[in-house]
């Protein structure tokens, strides 16, 4: 990852020296609410119902004209309902149950972030970050004689990813980041059976991983 970043900020060098200045601090981040609902196509029985809240602040300082480093952090929280329409053992007559999923992922790590400017007003950027994240997952249902379980699980990774950034004042940026690049290593452990790892890269580009966010550029002097 680190050699990754070395030769971005290496072969970005040239502009470097004749490029605006993105000012001192760089504080954004983004948030965001999702809700859906709809049957499955394989089962037309089972209807879900999923909510997904995201909020996603980071603070950067720049040491280079077009270079920040900083911490990002996240929480996240999922809600899945499954409702199922189906003959519940004992019963002779088409009965309903639920089953609910509940997620709350928390995550932080450190970022790096290159630009290059393209007029006064408009950037491209490249971000690499790390991160660390963990969380819980609990289901229920009100299927006769479930039980409650929950499930923590934590996950260490890496991630590359493009974005451009739009000024239209001196210090206000609209982000656009367009989708990663990465690799991680997971670690889940369910309540009655083993512990299961996973790892492996993870890449989405695509309409559905564009994200939009607000950004400040504190410090930041008007271009010529």
């Amino acid at each position: 990852m680190k050699r990754i970043l070395m030769i971005a900020a290496f072969a970005s060098a040239p502009f470097l020296a004749s490029a605006q200045d993105f000012g001192k601090t760089l504080v954004s981040g983004y948030l965001s609410f999702s809700s859906n609902n709809h049957k499955l196509p394989m089962s037309p029985t089972r209807e879900v119902e999923q909510n997904t809240f995201t909020i996603s602040p980071q603070v950067g300082f720049f040491v280079s004209p077009n270079l920040a480093v900083g911490v990002s952090t996240s929480y996240s929280r999922t809600s899945s309902s499954y409702t199922n329409t189906n003959y519940i053992p004992g019963g002779n007559e088409m009965n309903q149950y639920v089953d609910e999923n509940t997620q709350n992922e928390y995550s932080v790590g450190p970022f790096i972030r290159l630009y290059k400017p393209i007029g006064n007003r408009v950037a491209f950027f490249g971000q690499g970050s790390a991160y660390y994240s963990f969380g819980k997952s609990k289901y229920e249902s009100t299927y006769p004689n479930s039980t409650p379980s929950t499930t923590p699980y934590k996950e260490l990774g890496v991630n590359l990813s493009p974005g451009l950034v739009f000024f239209p004042t001196q210090t206000l940026g609209l982000e656009v980041t367009l989708g990663k690049a990465g690799y991680y290593s997971s670690k889940s452990e369910p309540e009655d059976s083993e512990p299961f790892k996973s790892r492996g890269f993870d890449v989405a580009f695509g309409l559905s991983n564009v994200s939009l966010g607000i950004s400040l550029y504190l410090g930041r002097t008007a271009a010529e």
